[in-house]
């Protein structure tokens, strides 16, 4: 195996750190005291090299860590699929059986859209939203207004099938008003 360089140089800083602590405890005085520990009665060049060889260590594995070990590669996260949201969130639906949920928001969006279409604020109730259009669009008023009655019946008793057959009416009435305009 082939050392990096920088790993030589943590070698030879580690031997010169041995060699100076022997060379400087053979010429430093020891103190007792009456009852010595061990970290009492060690040189001060010991404790020194003890510490240098401390931090030589923890370079050398910092080193090793990053040049003998294989970078882990990056695994891409699982691409959405565009409609996931919206399958997911009808799932939660169908399993809380709150369909009426459903419905108010996309009665609410309906309504929202109709009245910017309009020019009118988005809290405009759906009588005025009617009576507009039939002044405006006569042509769809009469669908529109059968949306809202549907939409109205639905509350009471919504199912799947009911909410699903107005989002669709509601989807194509949107994309009868966006040719018109």
């Amino acid at each position: 195996m082939k050392f990096p360089r920088d790993l030589w140089v943590i070698a030879a800083l580690l031997v010169f750190t041995v060699a100076m602590a022997f060379w400087a405890s053979l010429y430093q005085p020891v103190c007792f005291s009456d009852r010595p520990g061990l970290w009492e009665i060690t040189p001060w060049s010991v404790k020194l090299a003890i510490f240098q060889m401390g931090a030589a260590l923890l370079l050398a594995m910092f080193t090793l860590s990053r040049r003998c070990i294989a970078p882990v590669p990056y695994t891409a996260d699982e691409t959405r699929v565009r409609g996931e949201y919206l399958s997911s969130m009808a799932q939660l639906f169908q399993k809380a059986q709150a369909s009426y949920v459903a419905l108010d928001l996309l009665a609410a969006q309906f309504r929202r859209d109709l009245s910017k279409l309009l020019g009118l604020a988005p809290a405009t109730p759906s009588e005025t939203l009617v009576q507009l259009l039939k002044a405006q669009r006569p042509d769809l008023a009469p669908k529109i207004q059968e949306i809202f009655r549907e939409e109205y019946e639905a509350r009471t008793s919504p199912n799947e099938a009911r909410v699903l057959k107005i989002a669709q009416k509601m989807a194509t009435l949107r994309k009868e008003w966006s040719i018109l305009s």
